[in-house]
């Protein structure tokens, strides 16, 4: 019985090291990655933005959030306080995350974890790198429970890129890979090109010139295990000078069902900082 017991106790010892090895390997990604993101302007061919092609509405966006014209951040950092559920009828969440946001390319790492007491019960990378999209899922942070690339992916977080652009204002003006078309008074349509074809969002500004609003036709949402186009929706609030920039430090974003709208995450940014 003895011997037993010992041979149960080093399983369990390896069981438990081989799970912390997964981890510190899954946070090493991540960090990578958002290096990655970090240095992906500096290989990239600088093309400057003429302001004189921005909508009005853009130009005066740029000036409000305190972007210069003779800077050049490679990336913004931001830490967020969030919650996220999985389906309109699910419970809330708790989330730490951390973010990095390219502003000369598009591309952005988001790194986050659900904290239950001392553990993590799930981590999760999700990311645009070099034109490539993908979402990836630890429980614990160690088992795989998710995984989204392909063009799809490539669409859907470039998609994500646009949208959070008030978070990275100085991609605006820095970013020659945008396409902006001014609708009416107060909207303007983004657009950038992805492999898996043209992503696309509409950004809604308030009479101050703060964007408040995102809106998109369609983007996956997974219900069941299946991805479902639906209308796409976000809400930036609490606009405040951070880092040097002005940004929105409430958000919220979901989807359009048929019985209405429902957010899935909502956050507050903690920090920022211009890199």
């Amino acid at each position: 019985m003895h011997m037993i017991a010992v041979v149960f106790a080093g399983l369990a010892l390896l069981s438990l090291a081989a799970h912390f090895w997964s981890v510190w390997r899954f946070e090493r990604y991540a960090k990578r990655s958002m290096a990655q993101v970090r240095i992906s302007g500096v290989a990239v061919k600088y093309h400057p933005v003429n302001p004189e092609t921005l909508p009005e509405i853009v130009r005066q966006f740029i000036a409000r959030a305190g972007v210069a014209a003779d800077g050049l951040p490679q990336s913004v950092y931001l830490r967020q306080s969030a919650e996220l559920r999985m389906g309109p009828d699910k419970p809330w969440q708790p989330l730490n995350c951390e973010q990095v946001i390219s502003v000369k390319t598009p591309g952005f790492v988001w790194y986050a974890d659900q904290p239950r007491g001392a553990m993590s019960m799930v981590r999760v990378i999700d990311a645009f790198i070099e034109g490539r999209g993908f979402l990836q899922a630890r429980l614990l942070g160690s088992i795989p429970v998710a995984h989204f690339s392909g063009p799809e992916a490539d669409h859907s977080e470039l998609m994500r890129y646009l949208a959070e652009l008030p978070w990275a204002p100085d991609a605006a003006l820095h970013n020659a890979a945008l396409r902006w078309r001014a609708g009416d008074a107060s909207m303007v349509e983004l657009e950038a090109d992805s492999q898996g074809g043209v992503a696309r969002v509409r950004l809604y500004f308030n009479e101050d010139g703060d964007i408040v609003e995102m809106q998109a036709d369609e983007r996956g949402s997974t219900e069941n295990g299946v991805v479902v186009p639906r209308p796409w929706r976000g809400v930036f609030s609490e606009h405040r000078e951070m880092g040097g920039r002005r940004i929105p430090t409430y958000a919220e974003v979901g989807y359009l069902y048929n019985d209405g709208y429902a957010a899935y995450w909502r956050g507050r940014i903690t920090d920022y900082m211009i890199e």
